[in-house]
C-alpha cells in the first residue's frame, strides 16, 4: 500500500459492509479515510453502506477531512445514509456558488453582454462529468444581469459512440435534463466538436438535434457551420470536424473569407470554433493516435484510419496558416474556441485566441489540462466601443481571472531607459502583488545593431533575485539564427520555463518590443517588431505565465546575472527602455 496506488479496503463492522475507494491517495490518507467511516459507524445508528473517496489532488488532508465529514454528517442526520461520495480536488461539487454573480455590462448606450461556454461531455445521467456541470450551470443562473445570449463552443455531450440511439438519448438527457433552465429569450448557439459531431451518422444527429441553426454554412456544412448578424456585431461558427474535410483538425476557409467579406462594416467580428488554432498549455498534435482502434470503432463510417493522429488537440498547422490569414486580412477580433480543459488566451498578429473550455469535463492530469493550474469555469464578458472586457469565474462564482483588450500603451518616446549599470535596480509597481484584482503589462524595448549568428546565448536583458537560483528574468537570442528567447520564473521555486520567438536574422538592426502581460497567462509573453505592429504570443508549453512572478530585485542589460562577461550580447550599441502599466478590471455599466 503505497502512495499512486489504486486500492479498494473491505472494512466489516456491526454486521455492515463498507466499500472505501480511494483513488491516488497517499498511505496516511487512506487510513484515515478508513478512521473516518469506522467513526461514522461508531457514531451513529444509522447504516453507512458504501463510501466513494475521489482524491485528484496531492494533499491527503483533504481527504481525511472528506472522511471525517461523512462521519460528521452521519451523527447528524436521522435518516439512513445508505451512499456518501465525497469528491476532492479541484473540481468541487455543485452548491459551492453562492449568488448573485455580478456580470459585466456593456459601457455606453450600445453593446453585447454574452456567455462563453465549452466542454461538459454530459449526457449520461450519474457520472461526475454531469455534476461538474451541474455546479457551472448553478453559475450560470446567479449572474446577473443574465446574458444576452450564450455560446456553447462544443463537446455537449459524451458522444463517440456508433449506436445512433444511444447518441440521441445522450443529446435528449442534455437538453431535457440538464440544459433546460435558461429563459426562451436567452438563445443558445451550439458548435460542432470531436464530441458531438465525430462521424456521418453524428452530423446529422447534430442537424435534427438542432433544427433552427441557420442554414447559411457551406452547401456540404449546413446545418454545421453558419454564421449570425447582431447589428454590427458578426459571430461565425466554423466546424473544426467536419468528416469530409478529414475530421478534427480541419477547418473550412473560403467560405469563411466570403462571409467577412460580405459583412466587412461590421464593428466587431468574432469567429467561434472548437478546436484552438494555436496550441494551448503545451498539447500538441505530435504523437496523439488512436490507440488500439477506438475512434475507428466509434466512428465506423468515416474515412480516418486505426494507428494514425486522430485525438488532435488544435488544427493542423498548414490550415491553421491559411486560416489565421483570413482572419487578419479581415480584422477580426478574436478566435473563440474550447477543447483543450483550460482557460488560454494568447494572440497572433494581433487577433486573439480564447480558449475556454471548463464546463464540466473531468480530463487531464488531475481532472484538467493540467488541473495544477486549470478549474471548472465559464466566460462572462461584454464587448462595446471601447473593447472586449470579460471575467473568468469558477463553481464558487469566484473571479478568478479577466481580461480587457486591447492593451494602451504610452508612445515608447517616454519609456524609461534602463542604464547600463552592474545591476540597477527597477522599481516594483504597485500593486504587482495585488492579483487577480490588479493586472500589470510589463513593456521592453531594444535597439542595437546584431552580430553575425555565433550559436551562442546572448543577453537583451537579465532580472535576478537572491533567494532565487536561475534569472527570473532572460530575454536573449539563441542559435546561429539568433532566436528570440524569453526565460521566465512563473512561481517561485518553481524553476524556469522557456518561450520561443521568431529568428531575428544577422547583422542587421534591432528593433523589438516585448510585452509581458500578468492577465494573460503563458500567452502574455508578446513580442512586435516595431511600434506599430500588431502582437504575437511566444510559444510555450507552460502553463502558467507571469501572474505569479516574483518581483526581480537586479537587473542587467547585454549580459546575465554574474557580470559582463556572462551570456553576453555580441552585436553593438545595444539600449533598452522600459514600462510598466497597471490595469484595472473595468465593472461600470
Amino acid at each position: 500500500m503505497w502512495p499512486g496506488e489504486n486500492i479498494s479496503v473491505l472494512y466489516l463492522m456491526k454486521l455492515r459492509f463498507f466499500h472505501i475507494s480511494v483513488t491516488r491517495g497517499a498511505y496516511a490518507a487512506r487510513c484515515l479515510a478508513v478512521m473516518g467511516v469506522a467513526l461514522a459507524a461508531d457514531a451513529s445508528a444509522r447504516a453507512i453502506e458504501e463510501v466513494v473517496v475521489e482524491e485528484d489532488r496531492r494533499t491527503f488532508f483533504k481527504v481525511a477531512a472528506g472522511a471525517v465529514g461523512v462521519a460528521l454528517a452521519a451523527s447528524a442526520q436521522s435518516r439512513s445514509v445508505a451512499l456518501a461520495q465525497v469528491t476532492m480536488g479541484n473540481i468541487p461539487e455543485p452548491g459551492a456558488a453562492k449568488g448573485p454573480v455580478l456580470a459585466l455590462r456593456a459601457r455606453g448606450k450600445s453593446g453585447h453582454r454574452f456567455v462563453w461556454m465549452g466542454d461538459c461531455c454530459s449526457g449520461r445521467p450519474g457520472e461526475r462529468n454531469e455534476r461538474n456541470f451541474a455546479a457551472i450551470n448553478k453559475v450560470l443562473q446567479m449572474l446577473n444581469p443574465m446574458p444576452e445570449d450564450v455560446v456553447f463552443l462544443g463537446d455537449n455531450i459524451s458522444g463517440y459512440t456508433a449506436d445512433e440511439v444511444e447518441l440521441r438519448s445522450q443529446w435528449k438527457y442534455f437538453l431535457e435534463k440538464e440544459f433546460n433552465f435558461l429563459d426562451p429569450s436567452i438563445p443558445v448557439h451550439h458548435i460542432t466538436s470531436n464530441h458531438n459531431t465525430y462521424s456521418p451518422m453524428a452530423e446529422k444527429v447534430f442537424r435534427d438535434v438542432f433544427p433552427n441553426l441557420p442554414k447559411n454554412g457551406p452547401v456540404e456544412q449546413t446545418g454545421l457551420s453558419y454564421w449570425l448578424r447582431d447589428g454590427d456585431l458578426l459571430r461565425v461558427m466554423v466546424n473544426t470536424s467536419f468528416s469530409e474535410l478529414g475530421g478534427d483538425g480541419h477547418v473550412e476557409t473560403e467560405w469563411l473569407d466570403d462571409v467577412l467579406t460580405q459583412n466587412a462594416d461590421a464593428r466587431y467580428k468574432l469567429v467561434m470554433g472548437h478546436h484552438p488554432a494555436y496550441p494551448v498549455n503545451g498539447y500538441t498534435n505530435l504523437g496523439t493516435t488512436d490507440a488500439g482502434g477506438f475512434l475507428e470503432r466509434a466512428i465506423h463510417g468515416s474515412k480516418q484510419v486505426a494507428g494514425v493522429p486522430m485525438f488532435r488537440w488544435h488544427i493542423l498547422p498548414d490550415n491553421t496558416q491559411a486560416f489565421w490569414n483570413v482572419l487578419t486580412r479581415h480584422n477580426v477580433l478574436a478566435y473563440v474556441c474550447s477543447h483543450i480543459i483550460a482557460y488560454d488566451v494568447q494572440v497572433h498578429r494581433g487577433v486573439l485566441q480564447i480558449c475556454t473550455a471548463g464546463a464540466g469535463t473531468n480530463w487531464g492530469p488531475d481532472g484538467a489540462m493540467p488541473g495544477a493550474t486549470e478549474y471548472l469555469h465559464l466566460l462572462q464578458g461584454a464587448l462595446d466601443e471601447v473593447g472586449l472586457r470579460y471575467q473568468v469565474i469558477d463553481t464558487n462564482g469566484s473571479l478568478r481571472e479577466w481580461l480587457q483588450w486591447p492593451v494602451q500603451l504610452s508612445a515608447v518616446s517616454s519609456w524609461q531607459p534602463i542604464q547600463h549599470d552592474a545591476a540597477p535596480a527597477l522599481p516594483k509597481p504597485s500593486g504587482w502583488d495585488a492579483r487577480p484584482g490588479t493586472q500589470h503589462a510589463l513593456a521592453f524595448d531594444f535597439r542595437g545593431t546584431l552580430c553575425t549568428g555565433r550559436g551562442e546565448d546572448q543577453t537583451l536583458l537579465s532580472a535576478w533575485d537572491d533567494n532565487e537560483g536561475p534569472h527570473i528574468l532572460w530575454v536573449g537570442l539563441t542559435d546561429v539564427d539568433q532566436r528570440l528567447e524569453l526565460r521566465m520564473v512563473p512561481k517561485a521555486g518553481d524553476g524556469d520555463r522557456v518561450w520561443r520567438g521568431p529568428s531575428l536574422g544577422t547583422g542587421g538592426p534591432l528593433t523589438l518590443q516585448l510585452l509581458i502581460h500578468t492577465g494573460m497567462g503563458p500567452g502574455g509573453v508578446m513580442y512586435r517588431a516595431r511600434e506599430d505592429a500588431p502582437w504575437t504570443s511566444l510559444t510555450t508549453s507552460c502553463s502558467r505565465g507571469a501572474e505569479a512572478m516574483m518581483w526581480p530585485g537586479r537587473w542587467a542589460v547585454g549580459n546575465g546575472m554574474s557580470g559582463p562577461s556572462h551570456l553576453p550580447f555580441r552585436g553593438y550599441g545595444l539600449e533598452a527602455r522600459w514600462y510598466t502599466l497597471p490595469l484595472k478590471l473595468d465593472l461600470a455599466a
